[in-house]
């Protein structure tokens, strides 16, 4: 048995008292980001089962107010021969630099624009929809060369 696990946690300690005197409007927060733990089990030489399950903001979202948990992968590597092997399961595929680091940082940069459907405030209804189809959709309103019905 395997077990392991990362994390991110964002402390704001917000100065009591404004430059003026008067008291600050914002308490100090805490806020878990995430909390993600790996499980891993070798049943025997040829068959591994491994998983990650994650919990964002302690599992509590403003969209899940109950709490959120989220399993990134969990699947069994079939170890059959070198030349070939079978992976089964629900995969996480490492495709493009935004699937490695799977989402932005908590504190983003000055931009003139911030391509991220999920972001909190964000009037765009498609929340599933990745940030490079966003990016997609808006170089096709961007492309003054085609139709609005190309």
């Amino acid at each position: 048995m395997s077990i392991g696990g990362y994390g991110e946690v964002l402390y704001q300690n917000f100065d009591g008292k404004l430059q003026n005197g008067t008291y600050a409007p914002q308490n100090n927060q805490i806020d878990t980001l995430r909390a993600v733990f790996y499980f891993g089990y070798h049943f025997n030489d040829w068959i591994v089962f491994n998983s990650e399950v994650e919990f964002e903001h302690s599992g509590y979202s403003d969209a899940h107010p109950e709490g959120e948990a989220i399993v990134e992968f969990a699947y069994l590597d079939f170890l059959i021969r070198k030349e070939f092997n079978v992976r089964a399961g629900q995969l996480l595929l490492p495709i493009g630099f935004t699937n490695e680091i799977h989402e932005p940082p908590a504190v983003l940069p000055d931009a003139v624009a911030i391509i991220n459907p999920l972001q909190p405030g964000c009037p765009y209804p498609f929340k599933a929809l990745a940030g490079v189809g966003v990016a997609f959709k808006l170089v096709c309103l961007l492309d003054t060369s085609r139709s609005p019905r190309d």
